[in-house]
C-alpha cells in the first residue's frame, strides 16, 4: 500500500487534473516501482491502485512505463508521473 508521503505527492500532482488514469514511477532507494492509479471524480468510486512491477534501474522502469502508457491510451487518456521518495 502507499505510504502517507507518496499519497500526499500523488494528491499534489493530480488534484487539478482532468485525467483519471495515471502511471506513477516511484523512485525509492533500492528500486523503481511502477504503479497504475485510476482516481475517479465520483464520490462513491474512490481510487483504484495496482502495482505493476519493481525495477532495478530507471531506464528499464521508464521503458515499461511507456509500453503500458501506449496500451492504456488506446482506451483512455493517461498521464505519467514520477515521484522521488
Amino acid at each position: 500500500m502507499f505510504s502517507p508521503t507518496m499519497m500526499s505527492k500523488v494528491n499534489e500532482l493530480t488534484k487539478n487534473s482532468s485525467v483519471a488514469a495515471s502511471l506513477l514511477i516511484a523512485e525509492q532507494e533500492n528500486y523503481f516501482g511502477l504503479h497504475l492509479l485510476i482516481i475517479s471524480p465520483r464520490y462513491d468510486a474512490g481510487m483504484m491502485y495496482k502495482e505493476l512491477g519493481k525495477f532495478d534501474d530507471k531506464a528499464t522502469c521508464e521503458a515499461a512505463a511507456f509500453a503500458v502508457l501506449n496500451a492504456i491510451e488506446v482506451y483512455e487518456e493517461c498521464q505519467l508521473l514520477t515521484v522521488a521518495l
